[in-house]
């Protein structure tokens, strides 16, 4: 069972999320908190599994809330649920230690699953900001990645789920962005995928996207969108 704490400032919008969980397998709304202090100290005090944290961009303490949550011997992990979608807010929680990332409009009907999956140590990222997160990932190993650093990875992958992950970390976060710039099918990228996933060991896209930063395979794109020679 999900020992859950529910921090919102808005009584109604608590009362939602425990109206969205009620019967909820495996999940129970244990304590509620309507401030980031609060929350702090209750996540330390009482036997809580996962935090749910609605973060208000006026409200920059939030962030401060989570390294104090997710940190030390009594550490919990985060798991964001807000309104605000904007890539730096959804990036800096990550930084800050959230484990994952929803959108209050386009997640809550699927709330059960999301806080069960956080709950076992999986990062959960709305569908609608991972695209935000892979590019803000990619503009960071640009400005840090030393220049001169090739590509990896080619002893792992084919050429042709090499061309697909590379624009996968390049950016282009869904099938249909990706066969467009290969100029192939929507299926053949799925099956590339499915591919580079298994051969890789990485668990969903966003991880793939991730390795493939890592390997320098974003470098294989060139202004156009073309894979390097």
């Amino acid at each position: 069972m999900v020992r859950l704490l529910v921090v919102d400032a808005n009584r109604a919008d608590r009362r939602l999320i425990r109206h969205q969980l009620n019967g909820v397998d495996g999940v129970a709304v244990v304590a509620e908190s309507a401030s980031y202090p609060d929350a702090v100290r209750i996540a330390r005090s009482e036997r809580v599994d996962l935090v749910l944290l609605d973060l208000q961009p006026q409200r920059p303490e939030g962030f401060a809330a989570i390294r104090a949550i997710t940190s030390g011997d009594s550490a919990v992990p985060v798991l964001v649920l807000s309104d605000n979608s904007e890539r730096e807010q959804v990036a800096n929680a990550l930084d800050c230690g959230a484990i994952g990332y929803l959108v209050r409009r386009h997640d809550l009907p699927n709330l059960g699953p999301a806080i069960r999956s956080a709950a076992k140590g999986h990062a959960v990222i709305s569908s609608r900001v991972v695209t935000k997160v892979v590019r803000e990932f990619v503009r960071r190993g640009r400005q840090l990645r030393p220049e001169g650093v090739g590509p990896a990875g080619g002893t792992v992958l084919s050429p042709a789920e090499l061309a697909v992950v590379s624009h996968l970390s390049g950016g282009f976060t869904t099938n249909e962005e990706i066969a467009t710039q290969l100029s192939i099918s929507v299926n053949t990228v799925r099956a590339q995928i499915a591919q580079s996933l298994r051969k890789t060991g990485t668990a969903n896209r966003t991880a793939l996207a991730l390795w493939g930063l890592r390997n320098g395979l974003d470098r294989r794109l060139e202004a156009g969108g073309k894979p390097a020679a």
